[in-house]
């Protein structure tokens, strides 16, 4: 009796301690595929996405009131495509449109080997948030830069004085504010005096008539390299055109120049 007392006894505890593993195993068993056993997933918040748009088309809509165009570009992050015209990386800073008084795009130091390496008439495309107009000038922040395939127009002063000759206006509407590079003989350097002092490169044609270049330095040094009846190629934008002692005449803002060679 007392023999199957302890038998019945060590079944019940063999049972017991069973049981319990069998709870602990439950317990352990990992819930695959359910949502307390995924990690949560990390969102992140982008901001954004810059709005596209042409270096002259963002400096018409700050002219003629520029108030216009500080309430609806200040702040916002902009992607801009336009021609290089003054690279200054001791000042970690392009120009764009116009010298002093356009689009000034300023980046961080990490960046002044890129800007060094840019040229006048280089296309452009740079990403940066617009910051104050300030004296005249629209500046962006920016935070990357990228050369486009686009190249500003190119041609003599022969052909272009023929397209003006042909339609005055529709020649100014397709030039006007645009970037070119022009290529000519040198009929004179004439320094005007009275007000603000200006050199003007005077490209001919065939034909005797003028593209008159305007500089935006009277003190360059460059100006001694050059010689009459000499190729020059200008780096600006037609700002208009007139007739001058029955001569056609047209007005470039000049922001590069170079002499050809010998």
């Amino acid at each position: 009796m007392f023999g199957r007392s302890i038998l019945e006894n060590e079944m019940k505890l063999i049972k017991s301690i069973l049981s319990s593993l069998w709870v602990v195993a439950v317990c352990v068993t990992p819930t695959f595929g359910s949502s307390a056993a995924q990690k949560p997933k990390a969102t992140v918040t982008k901001g954004p996405a810059p709005t596209p748009i042409t270096a002259d088309a963002l400096a018409d809509d700050y002219s003629p009131d520029f108030t216009q165009g500080d309430a609806k570009w200040r702040s916002k992050t902009v992607e801009v495509t336009g021609f290089c015209i003054a690279p200054d990386p001791d000042n970690l800073a392009i120009w764009l449109v116009e010298p002093r008084y356009g689009i000034l795009c300023q980046f961080p130091k990490a960046m002044k080997s890129k800007i060094q390496g840019l040229q006048n008439g280089q296309c452009v495309k740079i990403v940066g948030k617009v910051g104050y107009f300030s004296t005249g000038r629209i500046e962006i922040a920016c935070t990357s830069l990228a050369l486009c395939d686009s190249t500003p127009v190119a041609i003599t002063t022969d052909a272009l004085f023929d397209e003006f000759k042909d339609n005055p206006k529709a020649a100014l509407e397709k030039y006007k504010k645009r970037a070119i590079f022009v290529h000519g003989n040198l009929g004179s350097v004439v320094t005007q005096t009275g007000g603000v002092q200006r050199v003007i490169l005077g490209l001919k044609t065939k034909a005797g008539e003028g593209v008159w270049c305007f500089l935006p330095n009277s003190t360059d040094d460059r100006l001694s390299q050059l010689a009459e009846d000499r190729g020059v190629s200008v780096f600006g934008k037609v700002e208009s055109y007139s007739k001058l002692n029955g001569q056609f005449r047209i007005k470039i803002t000049t922001y590069s120049y170079k002499g050809d060679p010998e």
